[in-house]
């Protein structure tokens, strides 16, 4: 490698691997990519004990970190591409019609637009559902900080709970009609 110029300061920069702020001062980091094998290392615990031989791996009550051996990061690197090729990817969705491909995880989609923007706004934004949430009947109430209810089953419990209102309703307006409906 021959000695490099800072195009900004015209000083001369000698090879070393690692380089201040003063001798690179846009902060260009550079990495050397000549070697492409990388050292591979495991941690071994206090008083690890190997399962085969039933010897002590590490004597001391201090965590120790072996060599174990050399990976190249080209080859790892390339072991990914066809996981991360969108083509590949598509061409996967598009046989199966399988969307895991895609989402790993289920997706919520919400109306976010009167979130909060600040902590006095959010504490108010709680209190307001706090008061809407005591309000409701208690067993719907339940069932909403009930993590393991579905929307569909609390849906279907107000919808239960609106009817016997109403019904309940209509009772007590034919009561106080003297029984003519």
């Amino acid at each position: 490698m021959s000695n490099k110029i800072n195009n900004a300061t015209g000083e001369i920069i000698e090879n070393s691997k690692f380089r201040s702020m003063w001798s690179n001062p846009f902060g260009v980091k550079e990495q050397d990519l000549s070697n492409e094998l990388e050292d591979v290392y495991q941690e071994i615990q206090p008083f690890a004990v190997d399962p085969k031989t039933g010897e002590f791996l590490n004597n001391s009550s201090i965590p120790k970190v072996i060599k174990t051996g050399q990976i190249n990061i080209q080859e790892k690197i390339q072991s990914f591409a066809d996981e991360v090729d969108l083509y590949h990817i598509l061409e996967k969705f598009a046989y199966s019609e399988d969307n895991t491909i895609i989402n790993q995880k289920p997706c919520a989609y919400g109306d976010i637009s009167e979130m909060p923007d600040n902590l006095n706004d959010y504490a108010q934004f709680v209190n307001k559902h706090i008061d809407k949430l005591t309000s409701l009947n208690p067993d719907l109430a339940k069932m909403v900080l009930d993590e393991s209810s579905t929307p569909e089953q609390i849906e279907a419990k107000a919808k239960e709970i609106y009817q016997a209102r109403v019904e309940a309703q209509a009772k007590a307006n034919v009561e106080a009609n003297g029984g003519a409906e």
